[in-house]
């Protein structure tokens, strides 16, 4: 293998730290969402910590420079890979570590502080990484260029597809394999015998995470909403591009939410009979109908009672 070749090898670890810094962004800015009910405010905090906490720790990174070794880096790269998935753990169980009454919001407080603590490690991480990787390669521009393609095609692969068929778990767990691999092998004649040990000893715990992410994914979801009300039973749920969608079994009623809110409740069906109904009744002979939401709590299945030719409904999220 020539130079250029080994170069490129060590170049490798910069674009999967893009993509994973992009999809646990993303996965993270969610969760917090679903936590704080959609509360828009989080956006800006999420991504504003973001920033200050992986600037933090590059210029934390660069003042240790003299110590700055291969087996520093892979350090950064074990404790980077071992926080992402623990910190989703801490994100969604963010509502028990407050004593907020049962079905109350969070206070602002409790969403700043809640954001500044849990972006600080993987966030830092991040930039520590990024510094002290540059420092041990030296190709800056290329640097650059490779963690930024890694962001683009991590947000294009999330976005498009991948939150839909993967739970979030598997997601970060994934990245976290992946992370702690091109890193480890990358400058793996550079790093001691026991960190060579302890890396494969965490690769082969994340792959185990993987494999089980969805029971963790689900025992993480019932917590979230045992701790939103202690009767609320999680039935099910799954990921779309807009958020997560819960069914919540309660005292025999089941109700969908998405992202922390309130969308219909199943068991109320009859409400919609009547304005479904209502409205129908407003034109003499109505044969063509537009239906924009609501089709989930029955007001489809009334409207369609009535002798119309066409019916054209509507939902922003395809899994609704």
């Amino acid at each position: 293998m020539n130079e250029s070749d080994k170069d490129t090898g060590k170049l490798t670890p910069f674009f999967i730290l893009g993509l994973s810094s992009i999809a646990a962004q993303v996965i993270y800015l969610r969760e917090i969402l679903s936590v704080f009910y959609g509360t828009e405010f989080a956006i800006a905090l999420v991504l504003g910590a973001w920033l200050l906490w992986t600037g933090i720790g590059a210029i934390a990174s660069a003042f240790v420079s003299r110590f700055l070794t291969a087996n520093i880096f892979i350090l950064f790269a074990l404790g980077l890979s071992i926080a992402l998935p623990i910190d989703l753990w801490i994100i969604r169980n963010l509502r028990g570590y407050f004593d907020a009454p049962a079905g109350e919001y969070l206070s602002l407080s409790n969403l700043v502080v809640s954001i500044l603590i849990t972006t600080s490690l993987p966030c830092a991480l991040f930039g520590a990484i990024f510094t002290t990787g540059t420092k041990i390669i030296r190709r800056f521009s290329s640097i650059y260029i490779i963690e930024t393609a890694g962001c683009f095609v991590g947000g294009l692969a999330l976005s498009l597809f991948l939150i839909q068929i993967i739970n979030p778990f598997a997601i970060l767990a994934l990245c976290s394999l992946l992370i702690l691999i091109s890193c480890a092998t990358s400058l793996y004649n550079l790093i001691n015998r026991l960190l060579r040990l302890i890396s494969i000893l965490t690769a082969i715990t994340l792959t185990a995470i993987l494999i089980g992410s969805d029971r963790i994914d689900f025992a993480s979801h019932k917590k979230f909403w045992r701790n939103f009300h202690p009767e609320f039973s999680f039935a099910e749920g799954t990921d779309s591009r807009y958020g997560y969608i819960s069914v919540i079994s309660y005292q025999g009623e089941y109700t969908i939410y998405q992202n922390g809110h309130k969308l219909y409740s199943l068991s109320k069906e009859e409400e919609q009979i009547p304005l479904a109904h209502l409205v129908m009744l407003q034109a003499v002979q109505p044969n063509d109908i537009l239906l924009i939401g609501g089709g989930i709590s029955g007001a489809l299945r009334e409207i369609l009672k009535h002798e119309i030719k066409k019916i054209d409904y509507i939902e922003l999220d395809p899994i609704l």
